[in-house]
């Protein structure tokens, strides 16, 4: 089997049949890993039940990811991991929380990478069955709280708008480091940490949304989304074009689903990532990213072990945070 996934029970290596020595078995599915405890907790089935709606809303023939085409992920892909083309060649990539997995498969045919692409919800079968022409994608369904990529395996691991979903990030995230290896690079991105009239409004329509049915969910969500393209619209005419990619209805929809049916949406500040960085042993911590929903920091594990430092931060963050409270 690839060496790159072990037990996410245990930690045991897996054979060929996805069984470890201690008797955890797993099943393939469709041709997809199912790396998932048979037994899940009431927020773990919450979780995987709540993306695999969203993403099941994708139509891969029509609609962007979060407004932005595959070329503008690749490009945010390399911004924000602070790597060239050329260095991810042969490399080993985990996407961890791949949602859709264009961006998996993109990375992987530009570049010659293999890409892990990894995530809770059944969207990974359906990536699987669209892109099963690229052999170096690796679709796995797996659970980032039961992490089953193997420890200081891949040279890059991506989690971006994805630990902020889980009932504990602060231990997602450990996790999810761990599987950085010496000399390697993890990005993350978060939420800002908003207070307000506004965010507290969010929360409240978020509550009150995520017990409810599928089709009451979808019918709440497709109400509001002439509202939010208005407010885009407005945004747009007020700070120009480049101020947000512009979405359609369809994305709008799929955007708010993920806003406001999640059973977890914890929010963030880049201070607090900053540290789970330092404290897990990482350097160089950069902002990449501190724009209007949340932020992203990169840090890179150092080959062998440093003391842990203050993470710098570049001075739209500082900005940002001001703005942010």
């Amino acid at each position: 089997m690839l060496h790159w996934i072990v037990c996410p029970l245990c930690g045991a290596d897996l054979d060929a049949e996805l069984e470890c020595v201690r008797g955890h078995t797993f099943p393939i599915v469709d041709g997809v890993p199912r790396l998932v405890p048979s037994v899940q907790s009431k927020a773990e089935a919450s979780i995987r039940d709540s993306f695999s709606r969203e993403w099941g809303a994708f139509d891969y023939d029509a609609d962007r990811t979060w407004g932005a085409n595959v070329d503008e992920r690749v490009a945010d892909f390399l911004r924000h991991t602070r790597l060239e083309p050329a260095q991810l060649k042969g490399k080993l990539v985990a996407d961890a929380g791949c949602g859709n997995g264009v961006l998996s498969h993109r990375l992987a045919e530009l570049f010659g990478c293999d890409v892990v692409a990894t995530d809770i919800s059944e969207s990974v079968v359906a990536a699987r069955h669209y892109f099963a022409d690229e052999a170096r994608v690796h679709y796995v369904q797996s659970d980032l709280m039961h992490l089953a990529l193997r420890p200081a395996t891949f040279d890059v691991v991506y989690c971006a708008g994805v630990l902020h979903h889980t009932p504990d990030p602060c231990r997602t995230f450990i996790n999810v480091a761990s599987a950085v290896k010496p000399g390697g690079v993890c990005f993350v991105w978060l939420y800002w940490d908003e207070a307000g009239a506004k965010a507290r409004a969010a929360e409240l329509l978020r509550r009150a949304l995520m017990p409810l049915p599928d089709r009451a969910q979808h019918a709440i969500v497709w109400s509001l989304v002439p509202q939010s393209i208005a407010r885009q619209r407005l945004r747009l005419r007020l700070h120009g074009e480049g101020s947000e990619r512009r979405m359609t209805s369809r994305e709008q929809f799929v955007r708010m689903l993920d806003s406001f049916t999640p059973r977890h949406r914890s929010r963030h500040t880049p201070y607090q990532l900053a540290d789970w960085y330092a404290t897990t042993g990482f350097a160089d911590v950069e902002t990449t990213e501190a724009g209007r929903s949340g932020f992203g920091l990169v840090a890179r594990r150092p080959a062998s072990p440093v003391a842990r430092v203050a993470a710098p931060f570049r001075a739209e963050t500082r900005r940002s945070l001001s703005r942010h409270g």
